[in-house]
């Protein structure tokens, strides 16, 4: 589940694997293919083929990871992400998980299309106006929610 999110942290007390090699099966629910495209192919087929459990600081090295936290620091660091992110352009972060999402899969050309698309549409709206206006007058924007 972990592997869907577009940030993922961790607790210093963190372990995490791939065990399924171990019970004869492989990852299902995308992990065969999510993993690949966070980590690179060779620390995920490394991951999958031994089935090794690594701890949080590992998975920081290996990308897996955005953050690593003390337990008691990770709910307050969370939800300082979750308000800046919130913060933010509605159409923006929504667009630039779209392109990422779908570019990340398709030959760059297309991706580079999707891109294009999501960028020029994205150019008249209030929320764009409002950055803009805030970015001259440096300020912080104020976007419509």
């Amino acid at each position: 589940m972990a592997l869907a999110k577009s940030v993922r942290l961790a607790s210093t007390k963190a372990k995490m694997g791939f065990p399924e090699v171990e019970l004869g099966v492989i990852p299902g629910f995308s992990g065969t293919q999510r993993l690949p495209r966070i980590v690179g192919r060779s620390q995920a087929l490394y991951l999958m083929l031994t089935g090794e459990t690594i701890d949080a600081q590992k998975a920081l090295e290996f990308g897996l990871v955005t953050e690593v936290l003390e337990p008691e620091d990770l709910l307050v660091r969370a939800q300082a992400l979750a308000k800046l992110i919130a913060n933010k352009s509605v159409y923006a972060v929504q667009s630039l998980l779209l392109a990422v999402n779908l570019g990340s899969e398709i030959p760059m050309d297309a991706a580079l299309e999707i891109e294009t698309g999501l960028m020029a549409t994205g150019f008249g709206t209030l929320d764009q106006i409002e950055g803009m206006a805030a970015f001259r007058e440096k300020r912080k924007p104020k976007f419509e929610r």
